[in-house]
């Protein structure tokens, strides 16, 4: 009879429990999503003709807005997005439901922009810029030497597209080798298109530009031959991309060094100073440092550069099976490695992951492999480094990333395929 009682006890205490507990606890996450995403060139307009975006054993082509939409997609997720001109681009570890996926690498047309100003002064020059002042997306500058009247501004865009912005031109004097005075600016709206022609002329520029100094440190953990730059910035977007017109460079020897430039003040327009320092060996590595007009002691740490492990220099018998490795570098881990064919046949295939491991896809099936016995170099070409994961890059990359502050170059590996 005991032994009866203690099981009626326990069989209503187990009841009780569990409807306590069905009552109480949160419901089941789901475990697959949505994707509703854009497909992007390289200056975040959509690609055309569609491309192809593969998900989870999932395929779809993009819309003429670059937009597609997978269902049922168990995260985290990798994307590939399969483009018939270019190769394969490859997002591990994504979770988000609208990313904005790289599909391109290059741009459909170069616009340059011719500027007229009045003779560049002996012992002078100007720096002219374009920034877009609508979204941001295109900028490029150019210099007109002492003596000269016209310079151009050539910049990278997709052919059709139609971009508002300014073009700004300021003049300075050099003595020594570095900015001794601020003479003369001038800035005036400009719409145009790319694949069609753009000029602009400047009758006058005004005068009586103050200056101040920024100054600060370059240090370099992954490299040597150390370069200062400075740059003047108008645009909204302010980045490694976008950093603005180039005034002046300054060389530093060793693996530290300080730097002093003079910088204009009463531009019409606000001018964003920005430092970027370069590590030139064994690669290029940069930082950039936005700093305050009369900022002293400012400090630019050039980032560790990305080792290549495997497979090694020369390696034959690369397949899909074969693990690609590197050390973690600096920045926050992003890399953005491309294997790229060594001919003119074949496709490239570009990996954009906080991992530091990766496989090349099997993606034969739908007509991408790296072939037989076909050489490819591969390196890490990490402009995503300040980025913190995948999920941020397919965020911002409509936006083309405005938190890219730094990038670096890793050595060039060969192989072979098998």
């Amino acid at each position: 009879m005991r032994n009866v009682l203690c099981f009626a006890i326990c069989c209503i205490m187990i009841f009780i429990y569990g409807c306590n507990s069905s009552s109480t606890n949160n419901p089941v996450t789901p475990t697959t999503i949505t994707v509703s995403g854009h497909v992007l060139d390289y200056y975040g307009t959509p690609i055309s003709p569609a491309v192809t975006v593969y998900i989870s054993g999932k395929t779809a082509s993009t819309a003429g807005d670059g937009s597609f939409t997978i269902s049922g997609v168990s995260t985290p997720y990798d994307a590939y997005v399969m483009n018939p001109n270019v190769g394969v681009f490859v997002i591990k570890g994504l979770t988000i439901a609208n990313p904005y996926l790289q599909g391109s690498l290059s741009v459909s047309s170069i616009n340059a922009i011719t500027v007229t100003v009045p003779v560049v002064p002996i012992g002078t020059k100007a720096t002219v810029i374009f920034q877009d002042t609508v979204t941001g997306k295109v900028s490029g500058f150019g210099q007109i030497l002492a003596g000269q009247t016209v310079g151009t501004i050539a910049m990278g865009g997709t052919n059709g597209q139609t971009v508002a912005g300014k073009v700004f031109v300021i003049e300075y004097a050099i003595s020594g080798g570095v900015v001794s005075s601020y003479n003369g600016y001038a800035e005036q709206p400009l719409t145009f298109t790319f694949g069609g022609a753009a000029n602009v002329t400047f009758t006058s520029l005004t005068g009586g530009l103050g200056q101040t100094t920024v100054s600060g440190t370059v240090n370099s953990s992954g490299g040597t031959s150390l370069v200062a730059q400075l740059y003047l910035n108008f645009s909204s977007k302010n980045n490694i991309v976008h950093r603005g017109g180039f005034i002046q460079s300054i060389a530093i020897t060793g693996n530290t060094g300080t730097f002093s430039f003079n910088v204009p003040t009463g531009t019409t327009s606000a001018a964003q100073i920005n430092v970027v320092a370069f590590s030139q060996l064994p690669t290029v590595t940069q930082r950039m440092k936005t700093l305050t007009a009369g900022t002293t002691g400012a400090v630019i740490s050039i980032d560790t550069i990305t080792s290549l492990l495997t497979p090694g220099n020369n390696a034959t018998g690369v397949d899909t099976t074969t693990q690609f490795t590197f050390t973690t570098g600096g920045g926050n881990g992003i890399h953005h490695i491309k294997v790229t064919p060594a001919g003119p046949s074949g496709y490239l295939f570009v990996f954009i992951t906080k991992g530091t491991s990766f496989t090349i896809p099997n993606l034969a099936a739908y007509g991408y492999s790296l072939g037989t016995t076909a050489q490819f170099t591969w390196s890490d070409d990490a402009k995503t480094m300040d980025v913190n994961s995948t999920d941020d890059i397919c965020t911002q990359f409509g936006d083309l990333n405005p938190s890219i502050m730094a990038t670096t170059q890793s050595a060039s590996l060969n192989f072979t395929s098998k």
